[in-house]
């Protein structure tokens, strides 16, 4: 059976608009994240609402720009959430463009003017609508947070900038922050995407006294702004060169990162190619 070339990878994909499988995902590799459970049991769920701290975080497995995101305070919200998940219809999520981030009309006139558009968006909210919250529910342990980091790993390219808050949530909000981030953080992604063989990911990130916590990660994502990272107010990215980071100042990020995307697939696609030849240049060498 040949194999085929995927950019992202399958396994980037796996836990991409898939919280759950997200969740165990950071657990079998070990990584540092808030304390996540899924629960597919009323009766299990009843006796965590009674013995967790609140308030709580509770999730949709899929779910973009902070839908489906709710940070519950009391056992009685949690238990009347819960109430709902467990039931026929499970928990209404927002179908539709993000009301809070963006104009009705302005959606209207793009979908009208690019029917291709329209039709991916409406399948993309058909696909949350039938995907609801329904006999599950996603607890995440609640860090207090005034903002949040979103690191980009783009084939050797490293962007990262802060998420700002607004009222409980930095997702979802776009508010952009331009801080020259830690070295600490950039190293921490490296070595994750190391672990985990990620070429072409986004991650968020909370950070606290002692480490980094991974919320959640995206391997198809886009962005508002035409940079993503600045280091003193000049936009550009890192690279790892000879143990160490290296800014290098430019715009890297046009249209929306993909021509990246597209240069650094190319790119690994060309080395496969050349893996290919010379595996089949070795006899008694089997091609799986």
């Amino acid at each position: 059976i040949k194999d085929y070339f995927l950019f992202p990878s399958y396994e980037e994909t796996l836990v991409y608009e898939n919280k759950k499988m997200l969740s165990y995902h950071l657990e079998a590799w070990n990584l540092p994240h808030p304390q996540t459970k899924v629960f597919y049991s009323m009766e299990e769920l009843k006796c965590f609402a009674s013995t967790t701290q609140y308030p709580v975080v509770v999730k949709s497995s899929i779910g973009a720009s902070g839908t489906g995101v709710h940070v519950i305070r009391t056992q009685k919200k949690l238990r009347s959430y819960a109430n709902k998940a467990f039931s026929s219809r499970g928990i209404s999520v927002r179908i539709g463009p993000n009301r809070n981030t963006g104009s009705i009309i302005k959606w209207l006139k793009k979908a009208i003017s690019n029917p291709q558009y329209a039709k991916e968006r409406v399948a993309d909210y058909k696909t949350i609508a039938d995907n609801r919250p329904k006999r599950y529910v996603i607890t995440q342990e609640y860090i207090p947070h005034d903002f949040e980091w979103r690191a980009v790993k783009i084939g050797d390219s490293y962007f990262a900038h802060r998420k700002t808050k607004d009222g409980d949530k930095c997702s979802g909000t776009k508010g952009i922050d331009y801080v020259n981030p830690p070295l600490t953080l950039l190293e921490f992604v490296k070595q994750t995407c190391e672990r985990l063989g990620f070429t072409s990911v986004a991650i968020d990130l909370f950070e606290t006294q002692r480490q980094y916590l991974i919320n959640e990660i995206q391997t198809i994502f886009g962005h508002v702004q035409n940079h993503i990272l600045e280091v003193d107010g000049k936009p550009g990215r890192y690279l790892y060169q000879n143990g160490e980071w290296v800014f290098e100042e430019g715009m890297f990020n046009s249209n929306e990162s993909y021509d990246l995307r597209l240069e650094v697939a190319l790119e690994l696609l060309d080395k496969r190619r050349c893996l290919d030849g010379t595996l089949l240049s070795q006899p008694n060498h089997i091609l799986t």
